[in-house]
């Protein structure tokens, strides 16, 4: 085997594990991201159900909590989800 073959094979080792690097490292970017995901969701329930639950009990929450969510909520389906009426249309 001469020298330029040498270096031909190295360098295909070197791409070849590079790859397998780059493969590895896009899978563990994949779960980190999934897990934060997971995580943000989880957080997001948390606070929604203990929002919930305390506006049962506080009047001041409750209506805080529904003025905030007729403002804020615009879609048909998420306002229906809450009882509140379709928004009016924007002229």
């Amino acid at each position: 085997m001469n020298d330029q073959e040498t270096y031909l094979n190295k360098l295909a080792r070197i791409r070849s594990e590079r790859e397998r690097l780059l493969t590895a490292q896009r899978r563990i970017q994949g779960l980190e991201l999934m897990r934060n995901r997971k995580q943000d969701s989880r957080k997001r329930y948390l606070v929604g159900a203990l929002v919930l639950t305390e506006a049962t009990t506080n009047s001041t929450l409750e209506t805080i909590l529904n003025q905030l969510l007729a403002s804020k909520l615009i879609q048909p389906k998420d306002r229906a989800l809450f009882g509140l009426p379709p928004c009016a249309a924007k002229s």
